[in-house]
């Protein structure tokens, strides 16, 4: 088993980088930049003490405590988890997902079990795969996330948008990722989260300019603000936690092993 003392997790993707920014430029600890299922895993390997990571990942039978008050969380349309198709949703029965977010596509299979939709058969994307290729690679739809999705939203394809679809069903907000702990965090090290969480939050206007300027195909300025500002909350309430409860009962629905009482465990340090 790797030593994880002092060592955290942090996802690289815009929507992350309010709250990892400041991480990555730390002197007080080590961070690891990766894909949320990878970080995952290392956080249940071990290999990590404190990560980002999706909210399924923290459902379940694992021991970990969630910072109460920090995530990634969208109220109706969030733009980068998008089910792009020229089917009708009725008929899709095979989709090819992005592999790097397990919650994505846990919401997907969810949101069809909603629907009363038969569950699709889904396969991992290869990475250059778009919207306008899914006939030559026989499949009916394809589930884009993140830098990936706002990259083509654009596209022509008809699309359907997770979070908002989500809103629609169940009028609550969408959790995407939290921060996860083993119990026996170093609290200095969560205390490191929060206060990189406060210094960007408040730079978000600039985080997301200097995004635009990177990649001023997938987001002019005004986009890329109100991406992080207004599409996006990073501070998550109640409302949120109602939102992973119903998301967890769901889940068991479709079979998932967690228990009729689970609820997350909140690191008790935290405000």
């Amino acid at each position: 088993m790797t030593d994880s003392s002092g060592r955290s997790g942090a996802i690289a993707s815009l929507n992350a980088r309010p709250l990892t920014d400041q991480l990555f430029q730390s002197e007080e600890i080590e961070v690891v930049k990766g894909a949320p299922s990878v970080l995952a895993k290392r956080l249940h390997s071990r290999q990590l003490e404190l990560a980002l990571i999706p909210q399924v990942e923290i459902a379940g039978p694992r021991d970990y405590f969630v910072l109460p008050d920090l995530g990634i969380a969208c109220r109706g349309r969030v733009d980068s988890i998008l089910l792009f198709s020229d089917h009708s949703w009725s008929n899709i029965s095979q989709i090819a997902v992005d592999g790097a977010s397990r919650s994505s596509v846990e919401l997907l299979r969810v949101l069809f079990h909603l629907e009363g939709y038969p569950p699709p058969d889904l396969t991992v994307a290869p990475d250059h795969l778009t919207p306008t290729e899914l006939s030559r690679h026989r499949v009916d739809a394809l589930l884009c996330i993140g830098d990936r999705a706002l990259r083509d939203r654009a596209s022509a394809v008809e699309r359907v948008d997770l979070g908002e679809w989500w809103f629609e069903k169940t009028g609550l907000p969408f959790v995407f990722a939290m921060w996860t702990a083993h119990p026996q965090v170093d609290p200095r090290l969560c205390e490191a989260v929060r206060r990189s969480a406060e210094v960007g939050l408040s730079r978000r206007e600039e985080i997301a300019r200097e995004f635009s300027h990177l990649h001023p195909r997938v987001f002019t300025e005004v986009e890329a603000v109100n991406y992080l500002i207004e599409t996006l909350h990073y501070r998550l309430t109640e409302e949120d936690h109602a939102s992973i409860r119903e998301f967890s009962a769901l889940r068991r629905e479709l079979g998932a092993e967690i228990s009729k009482d689970w609820l997350p465990r909140f690191w008790e340090g935290a405000s």
